[in-house]
């Protein structure tokens, strides 16, 4: 059945069902609708303020006993830091939502890289405490050698596996020197030297 082509047109020229053309949002609903959205984003900045907050924290608690172990802060995660409250303050003083706006790509960046590092912060503490143990395992290790050493020297037949040993003590040495030394710039490096050390400790 082919449809009545008077109505068809009839109802294309009343412009919808009530004969009233759609004309879609207000200037001032446009108006309501973008104020909401920018208190929408502020709400968003609170959010944020409150987690560079409770970061801030746990970083300064965690600072000095990491600090003490040799074991430093991600150069990433204190800049952020050190940028936020700057950050935070030109967010609150954006008066319109193009001003915000300009902003929040800084704000995304300082939220990741919290977000990244939030969970390896217990890494950290991890590796200071492992790097303390790892200076007694090593004096130990030292001291358990030098023992056989002095009793193996009345035993000819162990001098090869003496010397095996003794390689074996000075790569672990280096391992936990380099270990120590990386800890200041490069934490997860030096987490992955200490765990490769105590692999190969047995």
């Amino acid at each position: 059945q082919q449809p009545n082509n008077q109505q068809f047109n009839q109802g294309q020229n009343q412009g919808g069902p009530n004969g009233q053309f759609n004309q879609g949002p207000s200037e001032e609903d446009m108006k309501r609708m973008k104020e909401q959205q920018f208190q929408q984003m502020k709400r968003g900045m609170d959010q944020f303020a409150r987690g560079v907050t409770q970061m801030k924290r746990f970083v300064d608690r965690a600072k000095s006993r990491l600090e003490k172990q040799g074991v430093g802060l991600p150069l990433e995660l204190t800049n952020a830091l050190a940028k936020a409250p700057e950050l935070l303050a030109k967010l609150k003083a954006a008066t319109t939502q193009e001003e915000f706006e300009d902003l929040m790509g800084d704000m995304q960046d300082i939220g990741m890289i919290m977000q990244e590092w939030g969970p390896k912060l217990g890494d950290l503490e991890r590796l200071a405490g492992m790097l303390s143990q790892l200076d007694r395992d090593l004096r130990n290790m030292s001291t358990n050698f030098n023992r056989v050493k002095r009793a193996a020297a009345r035993r000819p037949e162990l001098a090869d596996a003496l010397k095996e040993v003794e390689a074996m003590l000075g790569v672990m040495s280096k391992k936990a020197g380099d270990a120590k030394a990386l800890a200041k710039s490069d934490p997860e490096g030096a987490l992955e030297l200490v765990e490769d050390f105590y692999s190969n400790s047995e």
